[in-house]
This record gives C-alpha cells, sequence and structure tokens, in this order.
C-alpha cells in the first residue's frame, strides 16, 4: 500500500511540475513584426509590375531577406509616422526551370506618411511569410527559389540590386 501512495505522490509532483506557468510569457522577438496581406492575382502581380514606384506604393526599403524553411522574413524600413499595411501579390505562377522560381512583389500602402524619406529615421519591420499558406504546396515550396520586388522603386535605390532580394531553401 505504501508502494502504491508513493507513486500516486510521485505522479502528483511530476504531473504538477511539469504544468506550464500562466504568467511566464513568450520572449519578445528583437523586431515587431507587420501585419502582411496575400494576394494571389495575376492582374495584381502586372499592375504591380507596370506601375512599380512611389505613386503606386508608399515608400519602404527592402533590408533584409531570409528564410527558414517554409517561412520567409523580409525586414524593411519606411518613413516615421506612416500607417499602413503591406501586401504580397504574387501572380500564381511558378517558373518550371531548374531549379523552379517565383517572383513577389511587396507593396507597402500608407498614410501619414512624411513627403521625405531619410533611411536613418525609419520604422523598421519584420514581415513573416508563410510560403505554404501563400503557394498552397508544401513540396512545391521547398524547390523553389522566391524573388522579393518593392513595389514603390525607390529613385535612390537600384532595383537590380537593394531592392530586389532572391532567398532559397539551399
Amino acid at each position: 500500500m505504501k508502494t502504491v501512495i508513493l507513486f500516486i505522490g510521485l505522479f502528483l509532483l511530476l504531473f504538477t511540475a511539469c504544468q506550464e506557468d500562466p504568467e511566464v510569457t513568450a520572449p519578445a522577438d528583437e523586431s515587431p513584426q507587420e501585419e502582411v496581406n496575400f494576394h494571389r492575382d495575376k492582374a495584381l502581380f502586372e499592375e504591380a509590375a507596370q506601375l512599380r514606384s512611389e505613386s503606386y506604393s508608399s515608400p519602404f526599403t527592402i533590408d533584409y531577406v531570409g528564410r527558414e524553411e517554409n517561412t520567409m522574413k523580409v525586414e524593411v524600413s519606411y518613413p516615421m509616422g506612416c500607417e499602413g499595411t503591406f501586401d504580397v501579390i504574387w501572380d500564381g505562377i511558378v517558373m518550371e526551370s531548374y531549379t523552379m522560381q517565383a517572383c513577389l512583389f511587396l507593396k507597402f500602402s500608407a498614410t501619414d506618411c512624411p513627403t521625405e524619406f531619410i533611411h536613418e529615421d525609419a520604422e523598421k519591420k519584420a514581415i513573416v511569410i508563410d510560403l505554404v499558406a501563400l503557394i498552397g504546396d508544401e513540396s512545391l515550396v521547398n524547390e523553389t527559389i522566391f524573388h522579393v520586388s518593392n513595389a514603390s522603386s525607390l529613385q535612390d535605390v537600384s532595383c537590380e540590386g537593394d531592392c530586389d532580394q532572391t532567398v532559397s531553401s539551399n
């Protein structure tokens, strides 16, 4: 009988020790994450490609693009005081080359932005893109290189360098 009581007591002790503490919260990410809208629309993608400018998208810069498995993180900077949302625009096409490729546009729709964008005084945000949710096929995502383009095409940024970033799972 003592053995049964001992085992029950030990079980209860271990069970309560393994419970999560409701007061403990997960550590915050270093840079705040931005809400993002996803669009799988060929016409919208073509519009972004043709109208790529500060009048089409509020100005911002792409500072970093990284990929970890099926998630892509895009760090952006934009003028202090801007309130807005980011849109990821994909035409629904995966180019069947070796290696397969897909192009995405990142557009910023903002209000209350200052007329001048001084990069040193910019807000910085992280945009997290779930590639499987966007594309819809995990095996396709794993084999695809993604090109991310800035739809604002800032005048002082070369869109052959800083504003277009390529990431792959390799």
